[in-house]
């Protein structure tokens, strides 16, 4: 139990700098005049790569499951 509670304690830690980076990194990004496009853009490629090596093998596993339902979404997307 004592360390289910330390993973939580962790992970709300993690959480808080997480998300105190991300209003210093757009903090230093409007002060250097960054274009909010841009920043969005690197904001969401790093989570890629950062997310991409714990998702891809599941992802590639389930390709036929995703190229289906993406077809059947795609066939209503006209009506």
């Amino acid at each position: 139990m004592k360390q289910k509670n330390n993973l939580a304690y962790l992970l709300l830690i993690l959480t808080t700098i997480f998300w105190s980076g991300n209003f210093i990194v757009g903090k230093a990004a409007s002060h250097f005049e960054i274009p909010p496009f841009t920043l969005n853009f690197y904001r969401w490629t790093f989570a890629w790569l950062i997310l991409a090596p714990f998702t891809l093998k599941e992802i590639f596993k389930k390709k036929r499951i995703y190229i289906k339902k993406y077809q059947i979404n795609s066939s209503f997307r006209y009506y």
